[in-house]
């Protein structure tokens, strides 16, 4: 980006031309030229884009070569990852703990996109209003998880038990962040 110093634009430039290269390798050899030339475009936007809603350069190109990698090590595309970064972004997730979510709502979706998003955005809409409502308990069971069966799981308490402090508000946002762990 124009905003970073010369050394540093370089090396941020390098790591997502290494990201991409190692999104190249997952797609294979076949219409490499035709996607590694749209895929530079995109991540040069999403870097854009994410140098912005993070404040600076250098945190929207790390994101990006994060995102790239993200991308490439699972069966989301790149542009799912990024969708879903943006959603969290949007509602106040910290940038340092985007990648740690995505891969744990992309663990509990088993990596199907449409479900993904829809993950994404319920466990960012608990993330703003700070707990657990009723509202997004159902769109999390519907895309495939429901954090207080694990919540019941690993405490040993019931679902209706937990159902009822979710009722009074009690089911903070970090414990539904814990459950996808």
């Amino acid at each position: 980006g124009a905003a970073m110093g010369g050394a540093t634009a370089t090396s941020a430039l390098g790591g997502v031309a290494g990201a991409i290269g190692a999104l190249i390798g997952a797609i294979g050899l076949f219409g490499i030229v035709k996607e590694s030339v749209s895929l530079a475009a995109e991540a040069e936007m999403i870097e854009t884009q994410f140098s912005t809603m993070l404040g600076s350069a250098e945190r929207g190109a790390q994101m990006t070569r994060d995102l790239l990698r993200f991308a490439a090590d699972t069966p989301l595309a790149f542009g799912d990852t990024t969708q879903a970064a943006r959603t969290l972004l949007q509602f106040g997730v910290g940038g340092a703990d985007i990648i740690t979510m995505l891969t744990r709502l992309g663990d509990t979706t088993g990596g199907e996109a449409d479900r993904f998003q829809r993950m994404a955005m319920a466990f960012g809409k608990v993330s703003a209003q700070g707990k657990l409502t009723g509202a997004q308990l159902r769109s999390m069971t519907i895309a495939g998880f429901n954090p207080l069966m694990e919540m019941a799981r690993t405490s040993g308490r019931s679902v209706g038990d937990l159902t009822q402090q979710m009722s009074r508000g009690g089911i903070s946002a970090d414990m539904v962040a814990e459950a996808f762990r």
